[in-house]
């Protein structure tokens, strides 16, 4: 049903925006920002595979609005995790300002963004307080060929949330430092690598690296898929693999 209702809302988009191409940009005194075109919409099914916990299926939807407030996008974020039991994770509310733009031939975007987590989580799948969560991210282009570059890092505050990669409810701060590299082999397909560490401050650590890709499939609508594997992990993990595939919507 989700697929369907992707499919059906990426073609309506690129047949809707096909013939706006050409259409210069609003001027800012004509900003709406209560238009479908502030609008945009995320959905990742990741799928995360234990040796002994079998699979969490994660259902992650996020709706993001771009806000009056210049390079500033607030974004409404709720996860839904299946495995023997079906719940809803935690709500999470906040906001991601881009502070530069092109700042150099290397970098073409640093933002900054601040979120809390609410605890509307069900079946285990979440603490019962709020959390606060801090993240940066920046990407750029490599100076040889049509090979691009990304990063991140985050710090959740964590009174107690649900981590599918560490296999249950984490009391524990959680930090992850992220990366990637994409290389774009045809017109509007990259295809890359990205890595990924997280750690909890009880020194538990795991650390994921796999290939990726991305396809453009019109100019308002994205998919992509990746697949991390595990090559280094606390003593107490389980976990074999994470399969995730994604779609971003814009109007």
């Amino acid at each position: 049903m989700i697929s369907r209702l992707l499919t059906i809302s990426a073609v309506a988009v690129c047949t809707n925006m096909a013939s706006a191409q050409g259409t210069p940009a609003p001027k800012a005194a004509d900003f709406d920002a209560f238009s479908a075109s502030t609008f945009s919409f995320d959905e990742t099914i990741s799928f995360y595979n234990f040796d002994s916990a079998g699979t969490t299926t994660e259902f992650n939807q996020a709706v993001n609005w771009i806000t009056p407030v210049k390079d500033l996008v607030a974004h409404l974020e709720l996860p839904v995790y299946t495995n023997t039991v079906t719940g809803a994770g935690m709500l999470t509310l906040g906001a991601t300002w881009q502070v530069l733009t092109e700042p150099c031939s290397f970098v073409d975007s640093f933002s900054v963004s601040g979120d809390v987590k609410f605890a509307t989580s069900s079946a285990g799948f979440g603490g019962d307080s709020c959390n606060w969560l801090l993240k940066a991210d920046a990407t750029g282009k490599m100076p040889v060929g049509k090979l691009f570059w990304s990063a991140g890092f985050s710090y959740e505050f964590n009174n107690g949330d649900y981590i599918p990669v560490f296999g249950g409810l984490v009391t524990d701060d959680i930090m992850l430092v992220k990366g990637g590299l994409q290389y774009e082999i045809m017109d509007k397909l990259q295809v890359g690598a990205r890595y990924a560490y997280w750690y909890q401050t009880s020194d538990q650590t795991i650390m994921t690296l796999g290939p990726g890709c991305q396809y453009q499939i019109c100019p308002n609508a994205v998919l992509d898929f990746s697949c991390d594997i595990p090559f280094d992990q606390y003593s107490g993990s389980d976990l074999d693999l994470v399969v995730s595939f994604g779609a971003s919507i814009k109007f």
